[in-house]
């Protein structure tokens, strides 16, 4: 990836100034989790050992299980019309491993 295609940055990722030379499918903005505390807002949703969707499950956690996010580790993908970040995460157990971002929220948000 040539750096000089780049201008903005956010959190962990970046705005293409030539949507021509973005690496990946660009969007108008870039998702990403702030580290902190989430719930999981889905049943069964795999722990991962890499950053995508192949990457070997070693855990499933349950609804509602609280977890916190430690890296937004910056690869956005799009699965089945969702758009988010892959995070790192520890469990309340110790266990630490990769989710798609959609899959967790703050305590406060009511979407399921």
């Amino acid at each position: 990836m040539d750096s000089a295609s780049f201008d903005l940055k956010t959190n962990r990722g970046l705005f293409p100034r030539d949507r021509n030379t973005c690496p990946h499918k660009c969007y108008e903005f870039i998702p990403y989790l702030n580290l902190g505390n989430y719930i999981v807002r889905k049943p069964d949703v795999n722990l991962r050992k890499e950053l995508n969707r192949n990457g070997e499950s070693f855990g499933k956690m349950k609804l509602n299980e609280e977890v916190q996010v430690i890296e937004d580790t910056g690869p956005i993908e799009e699965i089945d019309e969702n758009i988010a970040p892959w995070v790192k995460i520890k469990t309340k157990n110790g266990l630490e491993g990769y989710v798609f971002g959609i899959f967790l929220k703050k305590s406060k948000e009511f979407w399921n």
